[in-house]
């Protein structure tokens, strides 16, 4: 076989299995020579007849030969032939070869090649007329039959087809090895985004639920590790400019190092004040000082801030070796660095919500400690009542009422009666009210005048508390046999007095502030309260309440609601007056806290009551009412009979009267010597009560339609409603049961 057929065969066998040929292409350097200084792209392959194999290296003189040989000289050579044709190309390639040509580095011929190795040229040059590919081949032995064969057309019109087959070919092999090394590419960066993402995600999902500063320092440092390579320290400092700062590292000599206080051209100090990284490869670096001395073998470092939102959390300090940093690395720590951001702010919102709840739990308790020392149950002393209401602006407030009895002589039923306010607000004025409430108490056992009791407060307060606040109290012993209240002040709100026949007085003595001076000069003043007066007790957070516009609750309008509730019971005079200062101050922010205490000497046969709409009160208001019958009456049956009929009337006028602490259910029970009777009138629409009477009417219990009104009518000796039905009268037989 014609040796130049035999090596186009051999080829060709060599390139129809893709995968052998790229392993030939992937060969060492003996094997594979690429022309990088003449053309795009170029691949000479050097071997012997038994199927490269055995290979042969060309001299070192004919591969720079070969390689010298560029575009420009190619088409000096195609200009030469007059021809841009394949078969001329080559030609020219081999001829030349054979005959040998002058260069910078050697005249090199045919016959400088080994005995048994051939060339193999897969060339290609960029022409005006795009790519040109081609094969030349070249085989010392046999050279002259070559040669000869070379001229011949038989052997340039196979060549030229050969040419024109593998050019297609060999163009096809060319762009997917391109395209493979593409793919590769691609791919590793696909990976190395994946391992980004995935560690983005693990740290967004593990700090998102790390509540433990520590904890959240090493999950950020081992999300570093993870993220980069060839690291020789890392350092982790969280916490913005004047906080305690929370200092992790890894790898450093000795520890943990010092953090040294910032200086002014340092490199911490400003990545903390700009936001902006910096690397030691960096131009304005040389002019920064790091402030933290790294390991002794630290070629480069990146610092990067801990930002979000435009606040530096802290920053991330790491060393490497050798090598500097990139800037793909430090945009991916950038990245990192504002999710570790979000998770030191989550961590601080987290610890200040914590530290919230535990102020408001301490808060919560002690606004119930304080609430359990004012008066919960009020005693019943026939001909008097009593009701009381501390509401303070804040979880705890500086007001204070109380009601108790002190020892009298000779028999006396003596009942203090006091008010106070403490200049401040909050937590530190609960305090001294507490103190104060001691010193009052304890004072109380040792005598019945208010003014040496309140000296003796006032000395207490003065010595022991020293918390520079100041208490205004009135303080009075009412008899509650005579009704004579002797009274002093210490710089409080006079106490009014509603008489009655509907006059209005107030109850003033002279007395500074306790807790100023040392003699506070305490006055002591009496007054009789007679059957029908009602004395009311409060501080200045009624009368100075304010509405959305500015504008004070004052004196006046409280004179105004305490005239219209001088029928009223204790308990209805202080629910109607703080209805309506919650009213005037609409949605406004309170300012100071709500205290009354309202003492009322009454006929203990009669009561009138009005109670908002709202069942939580029902039993509050029920005890009073029906504890009014068994003081008057001493029977048991009639306070059993009583109550459940006045339980089912409200519970009706609960349900079906308009509902809310603004609407009203007016009470009035009125005991006499033959019978007790009572009105309840709620503010609904009413019900058609003649109907529903009349069907009860006959019935056993367990048949009637309304088994409550049925119950009713079989307990009272009369029943009777109104025409619209929402008010309803009923009659108890005293004598007769």
């Amino acid at each position: 076989m014609n040796p130049f057929r035999q090596l186009t065969h051999e080829f060709l066998n060599l390139v129809s299995g893709s995968r052998d040929y790229l392993q030939v292409l992937s060969a060492p350097d003996e094997w594979i020579k690429l022309g990088r200084n003449c053309h795009g792209c170029g691949t000479f392959i050097v071997g012997s007849e038994d199927g490269l194999r055995t290979p042969q290296p060309f001299p070192d003189h004919v591969v720079r030969w070969i390689d010298g040989r560029g575009p420009d000289w190619i088409r000096d050579r195609d200009s030469q032939e007059n021809s841009n044709s394949a078969e001329k190309f080559f030609t020219a390639i081999c001829l030349d070869a054979e005959m040998g040509e002058s260069t910078p580095e050697a005249d090199v011929k045919l016959s400088d090649l080994p005995e048994t190795s051939w060339l193999i040229a897969l060339m290609a040059t960029q022409s005006e007329d795009g790519p040109l590919f081609g094969l030349a081949m070249a085989l010392n032995s046999g050279v002259t039959e070559g040669a000869a064969n070379f001229e011949t057309s038989d052997f340039t019109g196979f060549f030229r087809d050969l040419v024109s087959a593998m050019t297609g070919l060999c163009s096809g092999i060319d762009t997917y090895r391109n395209l493979h090394r593409e793919l590769e590419e691609q791919y590793e960066e696909f990976n190395i985004l994946y391992e980004q993402l995935h560690w983005f995600h693990h740290i967004a999902a593990s700090i998102k639920s790390v509540h433990d500063i520590g904890a959240l320092a090493l999950e950020i440092i081992d999300t570093v590790d993870a993220l980069f390579i060839d690291l020789s320290a890392r350092l982790l400092i969280i916490g913005r400019p004047g906080d305690t700062l929370r200092v992790e590292s890894r790898d450093f000599p000795g520890g943990t190092p010092r953090i040294p206080p910032p200086m002014e051209n340092g490199v911490i100090r400003t990545v903390y004040g700009s936001g902006m990284a910096i690397m030691k490869s960096d131009g304005n670096a040389g002019n920064l000082r790091l402030e933290i001395t790294g390991p002794a073998d630290a070629g480069s470092y990146i610092v990067v801030p801990l930002k979000a939102a435009g606040v530096v959390e802290g920053i991330i300090l790491i060393f490497r070796s050798s090598g500097d940093f990139s800037e793909t690395e430090r945009n991916l720590l950038l990245k990192m660095g504002e999710q570790a951001a979000r998770a030191v702010e989550n961590y601080r919102l987290y610890m200040e919500s914590m530290e919230k709840q535990k102020i408001e739990n301490d808060l919560s308790l002690a606004h119930t400690i304080q609430q359990k020392l004012l008066p919960k149950e009020y005693p019943y002393i026939r001909g008097y009542d009593f009701y009381g209401v501390n509401i303070p602006a804040k979880s705890v407030g500086g007001d204070y009422f109380d009601l108790f009895p002190v020892p009298g002589e000779n028999g006396q039923n003596l009942m203090a009666a006091v008010v106070a306010d403490v200049s401040g607000k909050g937590v530190p004025a609960s305090l001294v009210m507490a103190a104060t409430r001691s010193f009052l108490r304890a004072a109380a056992v040792h005598s019945d005048s208010p003014a040496k009791i309140l000296e003796t407060v006032n000395t207490h307060v003065l010595r022991d508390t020293g918390s520079g606040m100041y208490v205004t109290m009135f303080y009075s012993v009412l008899d509650m046999n005579t009704g004579e209240m002797v009274f002093s002040k210490a710089g409080h709100n006079p106490p009014l007095v509603i008489r009655s026949d509907g006059s209005m007085i107030t109850l003033d003595a002279q007395g500074l502030f306790l807790g100023m001076f040392d003699d506070g000069m305490f006055a002591e003043e009496r007054t009789a309260i007679d059957i029908g007066d009602k004395v009311v007790l409060f501080t200045d957070g009624v009368v100075e309440a304010m509405n959305p516009s500015g504008d004070e609750f004052r004196l006046s309008r409280f004179q105004d609601v305490l005239n219209e509730c001088s029928q009223l019971d204790a308990i209805s005079t202080v629910k109607k007056t703080w209805d309506c200062v919650r009213t005037f101050v609409e949605d406004a922010p309170a300012h100071d806290d709500f205290t009354i205490l309202v003492i009322q000497r009454r006929d203990p046969f009669f009561r009138k009551s009005s109670m908002p709409a709202l069942p939580e009160l029902k039993a509050e208001y029920l005890d009073r009412i029906i504890g009014d019958v068994e003081v008057c009456t001493g029977r048991e049956d009639i306070v059993m009979v009583m109550r459940m009929a006045m339980d089912e009337l409200l519970s009706n006028a609960l349900e079906h009267g308009p509902a809310g602490d603004t609407k009203w259910i007016d009470i009035t029970i009125d005991i006499g010597p033959e019978s007790i009777s009572a009105v309840i009138t709620d503010q609904g629409a009413g019900f058609d009560h003649a109907s529903v009477m009349a069907a009860n009417n006959g019935k056993k219990a367990e048949n009637a339609p309304n088994m409550g009104l049925f119950i009713v009518s079989r307990l009272m000796d009369h029943v009777e409603f109104n025409g619209s039905g929402n008010s309803v009268t009923i009659v108890k037989r005293v004598e007769d049961s």
